[in-house]
């Protein structure tokens, strides 16, 4: 850390080498101009008004620090210039998750309203090269509206990943993804991304509010709120940290370090009940919980009548158990059985 922090500062610490050496370059070449004008003035002495010798000398006092103010602004210019020439370049050449925006489906704010998921011969890269093998090949599956399912399988072989091709974060090298009967590659991603809720491995905060952070759309009211918070059992936590009304604490900035590792898991399950999108995708939440929160993380799942469609991914099959219908991927990307 502390060596990757010296390399971070050393064009800082040169840019300051060069300006205390401008600096020193430039008074010297003031004091070289002071004694050729006392020089002169001494020459001269019986043709220059005193008068005037006295304000060139009183200038030359002021002449040093305004040419390293002249250089040093104009230095400041060119990185500035710089800067600006970079991020254009990084906005102009860095390549668009969208490649083209004229083809794709237009579709209503309320989609998807049912909730069914069907993967036609699948298979998903983590690139768009052809060069890449696929992580997953060939899955071809047709979820139900209303069902939940957990997919199992060893480490690597690819269950986050056909969970995150829903969210359109993988390419998929053949096939199609199909959400109520839309392909999702006609869509740009963040109408796909912005219609599906997700519940990743590693909670994630923002900086703001506890409403902020628990309704960034700023759609639900503090009853609603409320209501989340308690049905996944974390509001009497928050609540004995803070003092007044229930607006009063949901106004209050939200310190994570007095949420446990699972209160955190759960906290942002709160979150996505309160998207109400028809589509939830757990990927592994409960890897870091106690056995209580798991179970409590499987009651809110329950609980919430509005999420038709739910994908939830873990290493262990016990983990799965209150699924309706269970997928197994093996260690090269294959359905090896559905239950």
């Amino acid at each position: 850390m502390v060596s990757m922090l010296d390399t971070a500062q050393r064009p800082y610490y040169l840019l300051l080498c060069i300006q205390r050496w401008l600096s020193l370059v430039l008074n010297l070449v003031v004091a070289a101009l002071t004694v050729l004008l006392v020089g002169m003035g001494f020459a001269l002495r019986s043709k220059v008004n005193p008068g005037l010798l006295g304000i060139a000398l009183v200038m030359m006092i002021d002449l040093g620090q305004v040419l390293s103010s002249l250089i040093q602004s104009w230095t400041l210019l060119e990185t500035s210039l710089g800067a600006i020439s970079r991020i254009k370049d990084f906005s102009e050449k860095t390549p668009c998750e969208e490649n083209d925006v004229r083809h794709l489906t237009q579709l209503s704010p309320e989609w998807p309203n049912r909730g069914e998921i069907e993967f036609a011969d699948v298979s998903i890269s983590y690139g768009a090269t052809e060069d890449i093998k696929p992580v997953i090949s060939g899955i071809s599956l047709q979820l139900k509206a209303g069902s939940k399912v957990g997919v199992c399988g060893r480490t690597g072989s690819g269950k986050s990943s056909l969970a995150m091709s829903l969210l359109r974060l993988n390419e998929l090298v053949s096939g199609r993804i199909i959400i109520d009967g839309q392909d999702i590659s006609n869509m740009s991603r963040s109408t796909v991304r912005q219609s599906i809720s997700c519940l990743s491995q590693d909670p994630f905060f923002f900086p703001g509010s506890i409403r902020q952070n628990a309704d960034p759309w700023g759609r639900a009211t503090s009853t609603e709120i409320l209501d989340a918070l308690q049905r996944v059992g974390i509001w009497d936590s928050i609540a004995t940290k803070f003092d007044g009304t229930v607006d009063d604490v949901l106004e209050t900035k939200l310190d994570h370090g007095i949420l446990s590792q699972g209160q955190k898991q759960l906290f942002c399950l709160a979150r996505a009940l309160l998207k109400r999108s028809k589509l939830l995708i757990l990927d592994e939440p409960t890897s870091s919980e106690i056995e209580d929160e798991d179970w409590l993380s499987a009651m809110a799942l329950r609980m919430n009548e509005q999420v038709e469609s739910a994908e939830r991914n873990a290493t262990k099959p016990d983990h799965v158990v209150q699924v309706a219908l269970v997928m197994d991927l093996t260690a090269n990307g294959h359905l090896e059985r559905g239950m």
